[in-house]
């Protein structure tokens, strides 16, 4: 059902069934917690049951399952917190997905680049991620998995879109969807 969607994790490696190890985070899926694994590590978007969304750095270390983490997913790195950037390393241009959020936690940023193909596209930086997502109005943005793994599906288009640099979508752990109701839009 989603309208669009994004990748989430891949793990150790893009094989079928290989494991997360240090990729692990908070992924909670309609109130029901999936894996409750954050670190200082790992950043994670949450959203209430009214689609409010809430920013959670890696310094925030948080594994409880609350009203506010009805939907949450994790992510690789903090770009950009409270408007400030935060990841200097991914100086080298690559495939990218990033997710992010206004001040308000009332608008929510997808973000897929294409890279990793010199004859199509080298991609972006992390900090040049960062810095799009700002002009846009984002304060705060985390890295999701990137390379290989960076694909955007947009049902209008009849699926993916763009050039995974994988040459097709890669299997990962985890995705990032919004879907649409029309009952649930016309109620307001």
């Amino acid at each position: 059902g989603a309208v669009v969607a994004i990748n989430g994790e891949a793990g150790d490696s893009p094989a079928e069934n290989a494991e997360l190890k240090e990729w692990t985070g908070n992924w909670i899926v309609r109130g029901k917690p999936i894996l409750l694994e954050d670190s200082a590590d790992r950043p994670f978007l949450s959203f209430d049951a009214h689609n409010h969304g809430k920013y959670f750095p890696a310094a925030i270390v948080d594994r409880e399952p609350t009203p506010e983490k009805y939907n949450t997913i994790w992510g690789r790195w903090d770009l950009l917190v409270d408007g400030q950037p935060r990841r200097a390393q991914g100086y080298i241009p690559r495939a990218r997905t990033a997710m992010g959020l206004d001040a308000t936690g009332d608008r929510l940023y997808l973000l897929q680049v294409d890279g990793d193909q010199a004859s199509y596209s080298l991609g972006m930086t992390m900090s040049d991620v960062g810095r799009l997502l700002s002009a846009f109005g984002a304060v705060n943005v985390m890295a999701c998995d990137e390379g290989g793994s960076a694909a955007m599906y947009v049902r209008s288009q009849d699926g993916i879109v763009g050039r995974p640099a994988d040459g097709q979508e890669r299997p990962i752990y985890t995705h990032f969807g919004v879907g649409y109701s029309p009952e649930e839009a016309s109620a307001g």
